[in-house]
């Protein structure tokens, strides 16, 4: 935690841009209670172990509280972690953070009282059931390019805590005399741990030669998915259920399709007939923008500018169907039936909210996540990259108009 902010790491951090971390800090004080609990879950293993107990004996309450103790523990970690690394790394500014950083740890540190609270209830009621389904996934990962060095060795101290921690829960299951019908499950956790440890090995490999900034992205991936696994392999190993489920649903998944497999029909590109080129603006905003000199400008340097309009129309295409399925919606004002509407800026894209998680893009959603398809050429011009994603943030209204001008860099 930090000390008294100084003058100097004052100026620094905002020459840096940085920001004031008290906030997160108070997070970090709230729930350091958790790390206690972790060794109050582990002695309870012990316990169940030297009673002569394997997992599936264990009572549906106890292993609701071990679950939850788990995920308070491994998301107080990671905000704990992503902290240390940058203050120990950028000693002059403790008590600041990279929003990148700030927003990532915030992420973590809003989840850890709800489990906390869960696990309590979960030992004071032996008939306690969960409220949320599990095996829950972690926050979504802010992007950053390029990954800030303490950004990557805070992600990487977490994952290496966490693989010993998802060891001890580990050796408990398969120390223990589980029945003969539970072998499979077993064995397939097993499997699950060996692909972390593979994952989370990679990533150390990497890392431990000095890698060059080039590589750092390739060790962020492999960090980022084996604390997924162990985060994810611990919630299963607390609630074993859940492993025999997801072991019979890998059992019966059918085998890969020989063909090619159906597609959604492509939307017509730049030079196409029945080209669109207000295909990512709202419908809602169409009839006043079209109206508008500048953002027909907007719209069409934007296609000019984008280097791959296949692969921007592809995307949209992945969210045009999620929205066709259901599982994605309208985001709508809080405590109110009205819609949010769409981004302030070119191409002036729906605001969404996920109604089942999905994936698109590679980015994984939860539900309750609002998050737009950003694309934009703003910034071009002095260095920034076109850009292209999927964009999670909350929204507010907003009543000035953007153009993305490539001169300018974006400010979302």
């Amino acid at each position: 935690m930090s000390d008294e902010i100084t003058f100097w790491g004052n100026l620094v951090s905002r020459l840096q841009g940085e920001i004031p971390a008290q906030t997160l800090e108070a997070y970090q004080r709230a729930s350091l209670g958790v790390y206690e609990m972790l060794d109050h879950t582990e002695q309870k293993r012990l316990d169940i172990k030297l009673e002569g107990h394997h997992p599936w004996e264990v009572p549906s309450a106890t292993q609701s509280e071990v679950l939850c103790f788990w995920n308070a523990y491994a998301l107080q970690l990671l905000g704990d972690k992503f902290i240390e690394a940058d203050y120990m790394v950028s000693p002059a500014t403790r008590g600041y953070l990279p929003p990148v950083t700030a927003n990532q740890v915030l992420s973590f540190y809003q989840q850890v009282e709800g489990w906390m609270s869960r696990a309590r209830q979960a030992h004071s009621n032996p008939n306690y059931r969960l409220d949320v389904e599990v095996p829950a996934e972690l926050p979504p990962w802010r992007e950053v390019e390029p990954c800030p060095n303490a950004y990557l060795h805070g992600m990487l101290e977490a994952m290496r805590s966490l693989r010993d921690h998802a060891g001890v829960a580990m050796a408990f299951f398969e120390e223990a005399k589980s029945p003969e019908d539970k072998q499979e499950s077993v064995g397939f956790a097993r499997q699950l741990w060996a692909a972390a440890k593979s994952k989370a090995e990679y990533a150390d490999n990497l890392w431990g030669g000095n890698p060059s900034q080039n590589l750092h992205e390739h060790i962020e991936e492999h960090a980022k998915e084996a604390i997924e696994q162990f985060y994810r392999l611990g919630q299963l190993l607390a609630m074993p259920a859940l492993l025999d489920k997801e072991s019979e649903l890998k059992e019966k998944a059918p085998p890969p399709p020989t063909g090619v497999a159906p597609q959604a029909q492509a939307i017509p590109g730049p030079g196409e007939v029945g080209f669109d080129p207000w295909c990512l603006t709202d419908s809602s905003g169409l009839i006043r923008l079209k109206t508008d000199p500048e953002a027909r400008k907007a719209i069409a340097r934007l296609w000019k500018l984008d280097p791959d309009p296949k692969r921007t129309l592809a995307i949209l295409n992945e969210v045009r169907e999620a929205f066709k399925r259901g599982d994605i919606g309208d985001a709508k004002k809080k405590d109110s039936d009205d819609f949010v509407g769409y981004l302030f800026c070119c191409p002036w894209a729906s605001i969404y909210v996920v109604l089942r998680p999905l994936t698109l893009d590679g980015i994984s959603l939860q539900t309750g996540q609002q998050f737009f398809y950003d694309v934009s050429c703003a910034g071009m011009n002095i260095g920034r990259p076109f850009v292209r994603r999927i964009h999670v943030a909350n929204f507010s209204d907003i009543d000035t108009t953007g153009y993305g001008d490539p001169d300018e860099a974006p400010e979302l």
